[in-house]
């Protein structure tokens, strides 16, 4: 009985032992565009479909509608807006898309 005690203790210590403050890790500050400033930076333009080229969301192919990234990795505007909406990363190369000093 005294073991078990003992040995729920060492892993009840070890659980719940938190890091001092200048350990813990910072928290990242998450970035998002709205949609005007997702229709400024990343206007849409159209490609053509003998690209071979394909949206990596939706696997269509792209022909019409497109967004091209910063780092030149392409989207149909209705498959990545929702994404820029919530993260200003690149899905493909999780790249930010925008400037940390633009907050």
């Amino acid at each position: 009985m005294r073991l078990r005690l003992r040995l729920h203790l060492r892993f009840w210590r070890h659980f719940t032992r938190r890091a001092p403050v200048e350990e813990q890790p910072k928290k990242r500050k998450r970035y998002s565009l709205t949609v005007d400033e997702i229709e400024q930076a990343f206007p849409p333009s159209t490609m053509h479909s003998g690209d071979g080229s394909e949206c990596v969301i939706c696997l269509d192919s792209l022909d019409n509608s497109v967004r091209m990234l910063t780092c030149h990795h392409s989207f149909h505007a209705d498959c990545i807006d929702p994404w820029l909406k919530c993260s200003a990363t690149c899905p493909t190369c999780r790249r930010l898309l925008v400037s940390q000093t633009d907050e």
